[in-house]
């Protein structure tokens, strides 16, 4: 009965451990998700050598006399690290959220009075997408493909349309 149910555990485990390391060859360049993929490889690791260990145990093979323990013990550290990496990533996505919601604060009563007093005006569609094609460099969504810790280029700073560029699906080239 253990063989039954821990050959699949054992070959999750081996895809797991295959997507991690994958996942992280290809975004070492990116030096971004390690915080993640790392924990992850390691509890797929733990896991599949706990699965191993309950597979040569069934068969009569077994390396230490404290078999069960031993197996336990790496299903455990593999929660753990299963677990660090759930929390790691959720903080992670947490701080980049707070972030991004933070309002600035106001620093006096004469930058109000002076917003009041600038007109507001509201361009329609079209001349706001003619301006755009006149002014900006880069296409819709060029924000979005900048890699992190990129500064901003100064002339998106000034740009009216630079949370649609840094937040929108970068859009393929028109059809002619």
């Amino acid at each position: 009965m253990v063989l039954i149910l821990e050959i699949p555990l054992a070959s999750i485990a081996i895809v797991l451990s295959a997507v991690c390391w994958k996942t992280m060859q290809t975004i070492k360049h990116l030096g971004v998700g390690k915080s993640f993929w790392i924990p992850v490889l390691c509890s797929s690791t733990f896991s599949l050598a706990g699965s191993i260990m309950a597979i040569l145990s069934d068969l009569g093979i077994s390396f230490t006399t404290y078999t069960a323990e031993t197996i336990s013990v790496s299903r455990l550290l593999a929660l753990c690290f299963l677990a660090g990496a759930v929390y790691t990533y959720s903080r992670k996505i947490t701080m980049n959220l707070a972030e991004k919601l933070t309002l600035p604060a106001d620093t006096g009563e004469e930058e109000s009075d002076k917003e009041a007093s600038t007109p507001i005006t509201v361009l329609s569609d079209e001349k706001r997408t003619a301006q755009t094609e006149v002014d900006c460099k880069h296409q819709l969504g060029y924000l979005r493909t900048l890699p992190r810790r990129t500064p901003i280029p100064e002339e998106c700073v000034g740009c009216h349309q630079i949370i649609e560029c840094k937040y929108s699906i970068v859009k393929k080239a028109k059809e002619n």
